[in-house]
């Protein structure tokens, strides 16, 4: 059932626009059964097996790095083409694929890996600060 038409004292008020197109306008939702469009979410298939991989990756060898850091080393390093931007993951797709895909959390990345206590990495960091200690500080140059 289409509204009552407008009041006959809002077509004046129109700034000079043509009755029919106001009544146009007022009985457009009455035509349209639809809802409106709405804001389109950008889809999430730039995430393929490789981008995700790589994406953990980055994020657990520095858990520091931004997202556009992240979207850089995926173009520097070829995971994504360079002349595909469209296949560029977002930033916050990027963030959502950290979080909920992968479940990295800022707690599972700052705890210290259990590889890194095996004991060859023990006996390899032991050499390394040994070697380290023997070495003049005021002549290390960074």
């Amino acid at each position: 059932m289409p509204p009552d038409p407008p009041p006959q004292k809002l077509a004046p008020l129109a700034l000079a626009t043509p009755a029919s197109s106001v009544l146009k306008v007022w009985l457009r939702p009455c035509n349209n059964t639809s809802l409106p469009p709405t804001k389109k979410t950008p889809a999430r298939n730039v995430f393929t097996e490789d981008v995700v991989d790589y994406i953990e990756s980055e994020k657990l060898c520095k858990p520091s790095i931004y997202t556009s850091e992240i979207q850089q080393r995926l173009l520097l390093d070829g995971v994504v083409p360079p002349h595909h931007f469209s296949h560029l993951p977002s930033q916050s797709g990027t963030k959502k694929c950290v979080r909920d895909d992968r479940h990295i959390t800022k707690k599972k990345v700052t705890q210290v890996a259990t590889e890194s206590l095996s004991e060859a990495n023990v006996h390899y960091t032991d050499y390394f600060l040994d070697r380290i200690s023997q070495l003049d500080c005021t002549t290390l140059r960074f």
